[in-house]
């Protein structure tokens, strides 16, 4: 009774991890995939995330999403710059060569 329960398992540690986690994990994930229907139904996530939206203030959902957008059109603002001068020296050295 004075050893630790550390102590008493440390024998069964190697056997552990080398014969009964190889085996159970497959099992485990195969158990948690069939099941995770089930568990999203039953957290009603899609509710929950509704609620959290709703509950949002309307100035902050556009701070968000103008924020967004903002970013992802300068992105392409600079990508279409970026095209458009490749195509325009593309042809310039096209008309250059027929020229």
């Amino acid at each position: 009774m004075s050893r630790s329960i550390a102590d008493w398992t440390k024998p069964l540690h190697s056997k552990i991890i080398l014969d009964v986690v190889p085996v159970m994990v497959p099992k485990f994930t195969d158990m948690l995939s069939s099941r995770i229907d089930r568990m999203m139904t039953s957290m009603n996530l899609s509710g929950i995330v509704e609620e959290q939206v709703a509950s949002f203030p309307v100035e902050r959902l556009e701070e968000i999403v103008l924020g967004i957008s903002k970013r992802e059109f300068k992105m392409i603002t600079y990508l279409g710059a970026l095209l458009g001068g490749m195509i325009g020296v593309i042809q310039g050295i096209i008309v250059l060569i027929l020229g």
